[in-house]
């Protein structure tokens, strides 16, 4: 055994001695990248401290190939892996779907053996690298959905009363609901693979707040309601798996709201402040007793958008990589201070393929993976930045012969419009920048603006109120924030209205994303913010401006796609821009066609207070 949970914890045998907590990160898919480019990740992740790295669902083979000859290469300080794996989906997608439909636990049942025998190098495809020696523990499920779980219970609810499944290794209690005893039946089906190899392992199943096992008085009704719980104090190891169970949650620290809302969990202090995570972790812990915790898609974005807010200002975005990481950094300290056995951050790299719930409606999913939305924060949580620069090809201009401005320079990147603004005797000091990104838009052709005003210090972006984003969600009961204004500064909606304690009904909650940030976006040198979207530049005489590509109404940039009108904002072909920039009574037009691309090429870098990162790593697991 290299590890097994019990009332003790979860403890790791480690070539320098043994480990009672699990630091580390999540890995979600790594794509296309070879054996080679893996070697690099593993090679910065001990760089950094982590000690074990996590999987979501079972890797491609060059994930396991990389990860034996690193261990090979220094078996002294190898890197630790927890094998996750996610039931297939198209089963669980169908209307009215249970878990314990035979079709459901037969693809997933295939899906866990496949990723046993992969993980021991014995599976078909390229599965060939033995990495169980470096086993630490199996994780198993994903955040379910309530609904599914609730459907599952109820189906379940007739089975003889006090009947307690068998398990040879995993096994159920007798008050375990159905949803629990079909998972002890997926660990137990795990655990008898591994005992086959002769081998034991920690085995857990994963759960997050919306379906914990405690009673949250002060959960809003709708997809966070507390209407059903997956305890893993209903699943226990019998005496033949020594490797143990332990209880996984993916817990973010800004959702759900009841973290907000529930002044109870606020009791439990952190370093002298009160600490509404903190107190929930603690109020987890109670209840699990001698069930080993592990914490995992921990962590906040480095994100421009936001999609959530969180107490002590740990909020989904918006977040520059300093600030962000130094959130992780106390997060897993945190974790740790509060008797948990783990914490791995989410993520290691940012993923360009992810989709976030407050963009959806304005993004189109088909262009997914092929540019980086800054307004989409789910795409910005790794400590790894993953970037791309100028489209080749995507350089326009215009020039002036007189007047206050003497020229556009405009450039494409899959994550930013870039607009340079060329003053003629000096800096610009304001600029009117109006965009037409559909085709027959209103107000005169202008769907989007930008205005700066440099001697102020100031730069917003607006909508028209045809584009506001808002106005997508107007079943949220909006009406509280959504401006009657032509120009609508542009907003993201960050919480619904909700009910707390005592009926108070608090209204929506929005991010004023159209405040746009001045500072420097040059990573390698001083003063860097990766939230800035403006800056002056004396030596030119210019302004610069970097604009997310929702900002001037482009759904998919790679593919030329607007999100166009409507309350579903039909998307709409956009084969270039139109571009008006009135600088200090100066005006100069351009009509701006930019390549498509399908496959920019990405560099990588270790965000802005990565060394938080590695202290806390350090400080909890040295």
């Amino acid at each position: 055994m290299l590890a097994r949970a019990d009332r003790h914890g979860l403890r790791l045998s480690t070539t320098s001695g043994e480990r009672a907590f699990l630091a580390g990160v999540d890995v979600g898919a790594t794509g296309d990248r070879d054996a080679e480019h893996l070697a690099r990740w593993f090679g910065q992740m001990r760089g950094l401290g982590v000690r074990v790295v996590r999987t979501l669902d079972l890797q491609p083979p060059a994930f396991y190939t990389a990860l034996v000859a690193h261990n090979q290469a220094q078996p002294d300080d190898p890197l630790y892996l927890v094998q996750g794996v996610r039931p297939p989906e198209p089963p669980l997608a169908a209307p009215g779907a249970v878990l314990t439909d035979p079709a459901v636990g037969r693809s997933f049942d295939q899906a866990l053996r496949r990723a046993v025998d992969a993980v021991h190098g014995a599976a078909p495809g390229g599965w060939e690298a033995d990495a169980s020696r470096w086993l630490a523990a199996w994780t198993i499920g994903t955040e379910w959905d309530p609904a599914l779980l609730s459907r599952t219970d109820a189906a379940g609810s007739g089975r003889t009363a006090g009947a307690t499944p068998t398990g040879t290794y995993v096994t159920a209690t007798e008050d375990a609901s159905p949803s629990e005893r079909w998972l002890a039946a997926r660990l137990d089906a795990v655990a008898a693979a591994e005992a086959a190899r002769g081998r034991s392992v920690p085995v857990s199943f994963v759960s997050w707040p919306t379906t914990d096992p405690l009673a949250h008085e002060a959960a809003s009704p709708g997809p966070e309601a507390d209407t059903v719980g997956l305890d893993p104090r209903h699943l226990r190891a019998t005496d033949r798996w020594p490797g143990g169970t332990f209880a996984t949650v993916h817990a973010p620290p800004y959702y759900p709201d009841f973290l907000r809302d529930d002044p109870a969990l606020a009791e439990v202090t952190w370093r002298g402040e009160p600490d509404p995570y903190a107190g929930y972790l603690t109020a987890l812990r109670e209840h699990l007793g001698d069930v080993p915790l592990v914490v995992g898609a921990l962590g906040v974005p480095a994100s421009l958008g936001s999609a959530h807010r969180g107490p002590r200002d740990r909020h989904q975005g918006p977040h520059s990589e300093r600030d962000a990481l130094r959130i992780d950094a106390e997060l897993i300290r945190l974790v740790h201070d509060q008797g948990a056995s783990g914490a791995f951050l989410a993520a290691w790299a940012d993923e360009w393929e992810r989709g976030t719930w407050n963009t959806a409606a304005t993004v189109d999913p088909a262009g997914r993976g092929r540019w980086h939305d800054p307004l989409t924060v789910d795409q910005w949580s790794g400590l790894l930045a993953v970037e791309s620069g100028f489209v080749p090809g995507s350089l326009a201009t215009a020039r002036a012969a007189q007047g206050a401005v003497r020229g556009l320079l405009v450039r494409a990147s899959p994550s930013y419009l870039h607009v340079m603004v060329l003053g003629r005797d000096r800096v610009p000091q304001r600029l009117d920048l109006l965009v037409d990104s559909v085709p027959g838009g209103g107000g005169e052709g202008a769907d989007h603006l930008v205005q700066v005003d440099t001697a102020a210090g100031t730069a917003r972006a607006f909508a028209r109120a045809g584009l506001d984003p808002l106005r997508l969600y107007a079943g949220r009961d909006l009406a509280a924030v959504t401006e009657t204004t032509y120009w609508r500064l542009y907003r993201q909606l960050t919480s619904a209205s909700r009910t707390v304690g005592g009926g108070e009904v608090l209204p929506p909650e929005t991010s004023a994303v159209g405040d746009l940030v001045e500072g420097s976006w040059a990573v390698d040198r001083g003063g860097y913010d990766s939230l800035s979207t403006w800056q002056v530049d004396e030596q030119n005489r210019a302004l610069r401006l970097r604009l997310p590509w929702p900002l001037v109404g482009i759904a998919d940039p790679s593919r030329r796609v607007a999100a166009g009108p409507g309350t579903s904002a039909t998307l709409v072909p956009a084969p270039h821009l139109d571009l008006r920039a009135d600088v200090d009574g100066s005006r100069l037009d351009l009509r701006y066609r930019w390549p498509a691309w399908t496959a920019p090429e990405r560099e990588e870098r270790l965000k802005d207070g990565s060394g938080l990162v590695a202290a806390a790593f350090a400080a909890v697991s040295p």
